[in-house]
Order: C-alpha cells, then sequence, then structure tokens
C-alpha cells in the first residue's frame, strides 16, 4: 500500500488478495451509479459485477446538454471499426483518405450506420460469448440482456481511435466517486486471475477529472450506442 497524507492506496495485482473483482463489487454495490471504461469485456467478465449492478439506485448525469437518468454506463475501446464498410461509403462518394471525421461522416449516414453497427455488434457478441457453456453462464446473459433492454446498463463503443483505458467509477450517495485506475479489463482473467496492477483514487480532484475524462469520450460522436443492437 502506498501511505498518501493520512489516506492509503490499495495496489492490486490480483497475486494476493484483495482481487480486483472483489473490491469492484463492494465499491459498486454501495453506490448511485458507475461508469467504467475497458478495452475489452466478456460475459465471465460481467459475471463478477451483475449482481453489484442490480442495487444500483441511479441518478441523473448531463450527456451533450441533456440530463439522463443513468445506472451503469460501460464504454468499450478496442473495438475496431469494420473499415470495409466505411472504404464502401466513401469509394461511392471519390473520396480517398479517411479520418475521424470521414468516420464521423459514414456513421451519421443512416444506412451506412445501420451497416456498421450490425458488423460491431455482431463481432462484440462473438467475444461476449466466448466460453460460454454452463447453466450460470446463461443466467448471467440473461441478466445483462435485461439490464440491457431495460436501460440500466448502457454501452458506447469508442471508435475515434483505439483505446486501452481500464477505468472503474462509482457514484456515492454522499458525493464522492470511488475509482480504480489501472491495467485489468471486464474479463475474468483481468478482474480474478491475472496479474495485474491497478489502483484506487479517491482525492477530490482526481476523480472530478476522471469522470469528465470519461464524460468527453461518451459525449464523442464518434461513440457510438449500441445497447438496444
Amino acid at each position: 500500500m502506498i501511505a498518501t497524507n493520512t489516506q492509503t492506496h490499495q495496489l492490486i495485482d490480483n497475486l494476493k488478495t484483495p482481487l480486483l473483482g472483489t473490491e469492484l463489487r463492494r465499491m459498486i454495490t454501495a453506490a448511485n451509479r458507475a461508469d467504467l471504461c475497458v478495452g475489452y469485456f466478456n460475459l465471465r467478465g460481467w459475471s463478477e459485477l451483475v449482481d453489484s449492478v442490480e442495487t444500483l439506485q441511479g441518478g441523473y448525469v448531463e450527456e451533450s446538454g441533456y440530463e439522463e437518468y443513468r445506472y451503469c454506463r460501460l464504454i468499450i475501446g478496442m473495438q475496431r471499426m469494420p473499415l470495409d464498410l466505411i472504404r464502401d461509403f466513401f469509394e461511392q462518394q471519390n473520396t480517398g483518405h479517411i479520418g475521424p471525421e470521414q468516420v464521423k461522416q459514414a456513421i451519421t449516414d443512416n444506412s451506412t450506420a445501420v451497416r456498421i453497427k450490425r458488423k460491431v455488434t455482431e463481432e462484440l457478441r462473438q467475444q461476449l460469448t466466448i466460453g460460454v457453456s454452463t447453466a450460470y453462464d446463461e443466467r448471467v446473459l440473461r441478466q445483462l440482456i435485461r439490464q440491457l433492454k431495460s436501460g440500466q446498463v448502457v454501452v458506447k463503443l469508442y471508435l475515434r481511435q483505439l483505446l486501452h483505458a481500464k477505468l472503474y467509477l462509482a457514484y456515492q450517495p454522499d458525493g464522492s466517486i470511488g475509482s480504480y485506475l489501472g491495467s485489468s479489463n471486464l474479463t475474468l482473467s483481468g478482474l480474478m486471475q491475472q496479474a495485474e496492477m491497478n489502483t484506487d483514487i479517491f482525492d477530490t480532484d482526481t476523480t472530478q477529472r476522471l469522470s469528465l475524462w470519461f464524460n468527453n469520450r461518451w459525449d464523442d460522436k464518434l461513440s457510438l450506442d449500441i445497447t438496444t443492437e
């Protein structure tokens, strides 16, 4: 542990207890809502948090100038853009260079956006269900589907560039923000099994800056909402 004034930071490497999954469950269960940003996400990782997410009471958050009531928001950052669909769109318009502005234009084209959503969602679905075989896995999958349909969990793919950050934020009833920042993805290996390095962040200035960092990526026009897909 690292001491800062009277408080002590936890360093969690999953080589000894507590494991990150255990600490995240504790932090989220005590919170009103949560924001999660990871590179990768799968069902067995979600199984470590699914019941804690059920306890969230929710709260209002500003998104692109509008107040939305949210429980748990999840950004996935390592989902590659289907460049074949993007190229098809711009070949029809005789455009050579493909940069962020061109990607944004493709996403806002209705027919192309539908195709992009279908493809990235199918790729994510395959990633999500790798190894799903037990009755427990099936239960967690049904629970996740229900959480998505009810809006208890909202998922966006960050497509401006590959994003490898791992940030877990939990907004507490007293207005404070609990957070963990480190190397662990939202996978079973990342949360419970694999050697990692994560630390808790609790000073007000830093947690507010982390929350702003998350919100900026959530509101990015190249963050694609796939919750209903």
